[in-house]
């Protein structure tokens, strides 16, 4: 029984750490939707601009370094509110 709850216990943290980050990403992939609509889309509407439209963009503007636009953009937009 011991070993029971201990691998529950395991599996528990696990699944808290898997779902904390997917929260981030979900964080983090929303806010540079805003920050590349109030850049460069501007759609005023900003649940109408879709993932695959930034993705496109992010690629067209940065190419390889996207990764690390994004990063910038999004402390940019932290810093610049």
């Amino acid at each position: 029984m011991k070993n029971t709850t201990y691998g529950t216990f395991v599996l528990s943290v696990v699944h808290y750490y898997y779902i904390k980050r997917i929260l981030k990403c979900q964080y983090f992939f929303i806010k540079i939707g805003r920050v590349m609509n109030d850049l460069y889309i501007k759609n005023l509407d900003e649940s109408k601009v879709s993932k695959v439209e930034i993705k496109k963009l992010a690629e067209e503007k940065y190419g390889e370094l996207a990764g690390l636009a994004q990063q910038y953009l999004f402390y940019w937009k932290r810093e610049n509110g």
